[in-house]
């Protein structure tokens, strides 16, 4: 199971790199303009 990291408070700034950015951004317009994904693929 992925450790969450539930004990830092919201406020804690999260190093992240400039693809992870990129593909937030992609998913947030996606989700506005109504467009959803699975999060899971079957192989």
């Amino acid at each position: 199971m992925a450790d969450l990291k539930f004990h830092l408070p919201a406020t804690s700034e999260i190093d992240v790199g400039a693809e992870t950015l990129s593909a937030i951004e992609r998913g947030s317009k996606d989700a506005d303009a109504g467009e959803l994904y699975p999060l899971m693929f079957e192989s």
